[in-house]
């Protein structure tokens, strides 16, 4: 095989809108942070293959990778990875089903509360809602569950019958089957319509409509307890991120903040301290649980409205949020990556040559309590829209910024005015703030 090509970064991202706007931030920064490196971008439509053996005819694939891929995750020449594992860097872990997986989320807050001897102490100290996972390929297999699976929960719905409760398909994103419920009998209509999602008609409006799932092809769900109490902000007026009570919130929306998370090797993990704020395109109220224009935060749903107002998505510097925001998001993300990285090898395999970034989602209750909400890979930053692209951009410009530092013999320029940054602590680089750095015997060298 012919070696890989020092100072090139192969990125490789399927054609379409979202890689388009993912490459105009991407190129432009590794253009401007390594001058003297080659950037080759090609695109691909399919996995290859990541059988570790190499033929004659993958030679003449193999030898065009740089030393770094930045990649689509299913365009990843794994197999590259492990023949110089200490030559090159990737920008995904393998496998981190623990945390980007809903379904395996829960499992590691039971995980993380057995350990610490109180089961349910785990979804408090990772910033959790009480969350259930469960089974489920046909909507009459409920009624079993209700003994089984999901008994604790029918208990707690008996004891707390104004709780509300959401639905989430654990590896559906995009806000696709996510409905809201108080009753067994609503949940157990939820699933039945899904099971016709061919008819429309059935459907009351078109953001229902548009976000059924066929139960049959999702079969692992989750079931959250659904935070009633949101902060709710004028998307317009970010200051009213208080809790001010002489504010009249009764126009303002439901928001959600989107958190860029850098981990590295194994494993530093960092925050990016832009963050987006995210709202729904209506006013807040439980009155309706089936209106998903007052519930749903996701901006994929939001275009619409975007296109009128232009008042759905606003950046917030993490700077701007009081401290104690900040200082939750912190701790939970490092308790959070610390517990998987150290308890769970099999579902969250580190690899010191490789870095990934992550989309977290957090909501802000009325008393300024951070609740985490999912964790993304490969998130879709086409998402944020154009008038913020350059928090992309910037987003990028830090990441490489955070990479060259940990990998200086790699990446960091020869030029001798490129030491001082060289020489630079990961963890006081701007746009980023260091929330872990563990010691895992793992070590790029």
């Amino acid at each position: 095989m012919q070696p890989f090509r020092a100072r090139q970064i192969t990125v490789s991202y399927p054609r379409g809108k979202t890689s388009e706007y993912t490459l105009d931030c991407l190129v432009p920064a590794i253009q401007e942070a390594l001058p003297g490196w080659t950037v080759d971008v090609s695109s691909g439509s399919s996995s290859p293959s990541s059988d570790a053996a190499v033929d004659d005819d993958s030679d003449q694939q193999q030898q065009q990778l740089g030393a770094v891929q930045w990649c689509d995750y299913d365009l990843i020449h794994w197999d590259f990875l492990k023949l110089f594992p200490r030559d090159t860097l990737v920008n995904a872990y393998p496998i981190r089903k623990a945390l980007i997986r809903k379904n395996y989320l829960v499992q590691t807050a039971e995980r993380y509360g057995a350990k610490h001897g109180q089961p349910l102490s785990g979804w408090e100290r990772l910033g959790m809602p009480r969350t259930f996972a469960f089974a489920l390929g046909f909507a009459d297999e409920l009624e079993e569950l209700w003994a089984d699976e999901l008994w604790e929960l029918a208990q707690l719905m008996a004891a707390h019958p104004h709780k509300l409760w959401i639905l989430k398909p654990a590896l559906a994103d995009k806000a696709q089957g996510i409905r809201i419920f108080r009753h067994v009998q609503q949940l157990a209509n939820i699933l039945i319509s899904f099971e016709r999602v061919d008819h429309p008609l059935d459907q009351p409006n078109h953001l229902l409509h548009q976000t059924c799932v066929p139960v049959s092809q999702m079969r692992h769900w989750i079931i959250q307890e659904y935070i009633q109490n949101p902060l709710l902000l004028h998307p317009a007026r970010p200051e009213t991120y208080s809790t001010d009570p002489t504010i009249d919130r009764s126009s303002f929306r439901k928001h959600h903040l989107r958190v860029y998370v850098l981990a590295v090797g194994a494993l530093s993990v960092y925050v990016y301290e832009e963050m987006l704020s995210l709202f729904s395109s209506k006013p807040y109220t439980l009155t309706d649980l089936d209106d998903l224009g007052v519930h749903l935060t996701n901006t994929c749903l939001q275009e619409e409205g975007m296109q009128e107002t232009g008042e759905h998505e606003v950046a917030v510097s993490m700077a701007s949020h009081p401290e104690q925001i900040r200082r939750q998001i912190h701790h939970i993300l490092a308790t959070l990556f610390g517990f998987v990285a150290q308890n769970d090898p099999v579902n969250f395999q580190l690899l010191p040559n490789a870095f990934e970034l992550f989309g977290v989602d957090f909501l802000v209750d009325e008393h300024l309590k951070v609740w985490l909400l999912e964790i993304n890979a490969g998130p879709d930053f086409s998402q944020t829209g154009d008038t913020l692209k350059p928090i992309i951009s910037r987003l990028f410009q830090s990441t490489l910024g955070v990479l060259k530092a940990e990998y200086p013999a790699l990446l960091g320029d020869q030029s001798p005015a490129a030491a001082a940054t060289e020489n630079t602590s990961p963890a006081t680089l701007p746009g980023f703030h260091q929330v872990l750095q563990l010691q895992t015997g793992l070590a790029f060298r």
